[in-house]
């Protein structure tokens, strides 16, 4: 994705989130905003993670969570392989979740890299269908 991609996905997200805090209080996530909002805000924050940590930072810092809307969302979408990569991630969590979330120094997370292998191929597999997924969001851009 290029800067201008990734600048246009963060300022929807925001603005997506934004919104929900100006409503009402007591407002859920799951609840009050669309399966596409719910999924744009998941893919921002998927997309952040990954450029500085990687799965495992996504998974590390919290927000598994956020991935099974944005599944459901592709799913519905037909975006199959982007749906199959993300399915695999939530794979790997469910098994490892308590390894992948103990860490609780810089230095104690980085060493789990080596042990985990099969998240730089899904990483790797990730970077081939994010812009798909992207252009799914904003289909009006073309590049």
């Amino acid at each position: 994705m290029t800067q201008t991609q990734v600048d246009t996905l963060n300022k929807t997200a925001t603005n997506i989130l934004a919104e929900l805090e100006n409503k009402e209080k007591n407002l859920n996530f799951e609840t009050d905003l669309s399966p596409k909002e719910q999924s744009i805000v998941a893919f921002s924050i998927l997309n952040g993670q990954l450029t500085q940590g990687g799965f495992l930072q996504f998974l590390h810092n919290g927000y598994a969570a956020f991935l099974l809307p944005m599944i459901e969302y592709l799913q519905q979408e037909k975006v199959t392989d982007a749906v199959n990569i993300l399915d695999e991630v939530l794979k790997e969590y469910s098994l490892h979740h308590i390894r992948i979330d103990a860490p609780d120094t810089a230095k104690a997370f980085a060493q789990l890299y080596p042990d985990f292998p099969q998240f730089d191929t899904l990483e790797h597999r990730w970077n081939e269908v994010k812009l798909k997924v992207y252009q799914l969001f904003f289909p009006e851009e073309t590049t």
